[in-house]
């Protein structure tokens, strides 16, 4: 499966899910750190991801992106 962790999230997660065999992106590394989160929502809708976040009030927008297929 295809991932992007926000960099709220060890970085633990993401090792774990490396070795389980997923395509992941983490937040927490260039261009993204510090990224605001629409555009972390826009960059994994884009690339057809997962977002994988903490944050439970995370800003989704209407409409919302849809992956390009």
């Amino acid at each position: 499966m295809r991932f992007l962790l926000d960099e709220n999230l060890p970085r633990q997660m993401a090792e774990v899910l490396r070795d389980q065999g997923h395509d992941l992106i983490e937040v927490a590394d260039p261009p993204l750190r510090g990224s605001e989160d629409v555009l972390i929502w826009q960059k994994a809708a884009q690339e057809g991801r997962i977002l994988i976040t903490e944050t439970s009030i995370f800003p989704f927008r209407e409409p919302r992106p849809r992956p390009q297929v």
